[in-house]
């Protein structure tokens, strides 16, 4: 029986789309499944007891890692958001791995903590620029260095809204006072949860409550927002309609 997935064994593979990891499996290597890119969702069994350093890193398109316990059947839906989130942005996390065995409330705690610790640390942590000398390479780096910290600030953005949504979608998963404070007022300072909001396709009425709680959405920026939303966006184009005062139906067309 396979006790370990190696060290890099899929690492790079762009075939992968979907994995389970076999019962029995305790360990995930370091960068095991790393720049896989077109990885969507992974499963991992209850006798998982590692994830290595940075398995997941680089795996732009997974949306899900469901933890399950004899059958893939038997699998954690309500979190699996969150865990592919933890596993891919904080690194910290990877012990952090079943909320069957933590219970959810702790596990949710947990992911809380980490959460707010890759919220807190500077937007260009992690930045490497390469200079390969020139005066003109450090002009370069500063546009390198402000990409990296934009794509970063969009990250930070998205974890924000995930972590909202699911407390207003699942039951048990709600946030106390304090930190629901928190994540709202880190959504309102991004200057990138606009651009979040704009993509935003699934959910736009719980979109819509939890921007105009967190102070985005006001009466003062309805018009706004909608001059600068995409027009495939009808949902949250009407529900903004909805709220605008002022703003004739014909000068706002859906």
């Amino acid at each position: 029986m396979m006790h370990e997935i190696p060290k890099k064994q899929f690492m790079g593979d762009n075939s992968l789309r979907h994995y389970v990891v076999p019962q029995g499996v305790t360990e995930i290597g370091d960068w095991a499944f790393a720049g896989c890119k077109n990885l969507v969702w992974v499963a991992i069994p209850e006798s998982m007891e590692r994830i290595g350093r940075e398995a997941f890193a680089s795996c732009a398109k997974l949306e899900a890692v469901y933890c399950y316990r004899e059958t893939v059947e038997q699998k954690e839906e309500q979190v699996a958001e969150l865990m592919a989130l933890a596993l891919r942005f904080f690194p910290e996390t990877t012990e952090m791995i079943f909320p069957q065995k933590a219970g959810r409330h702790q596990w949710l705690c947990d992911w809380d903590k980490a959460c707010r610790r890759f919220l807190d640390r500077p937007d260009e942590e992690g930045f490497r620029p390469f200079l390969a000398g020139g005066e003109e390479d450090y002009e370069d780096e500063e546009e390198k260095r402000e990409e990296y910290c934009r794509a970063k600030r969009l990250i930070k953005a998205n974890v924000i809204l995930k972590r909202l949504l699911l407390e207003e979608e699942v039951e048990g998963c709600c946030l106390p006072e304090e930190e629901n404070l928190y994540f709202k007022r880190k959504l309102q300072e991004n200057d990138m949860a606009l651009e979040v909001f704009r993509e935003c396709v699934n959910k736009p009425a719980l979109v819509v409550k939890i921007y105009e709680e967190a102070g985005i959405l006001t009466q003062e920026t309805y018009r706004k927002v909608l001059e600068t939303l995409p027009k495939e966006r009808v949902e949250l184009r009407a529900i903004l309609l909805q709220r605008t005062v002022g703003v004739g139906m014909d000068e706002w067309m859906i």
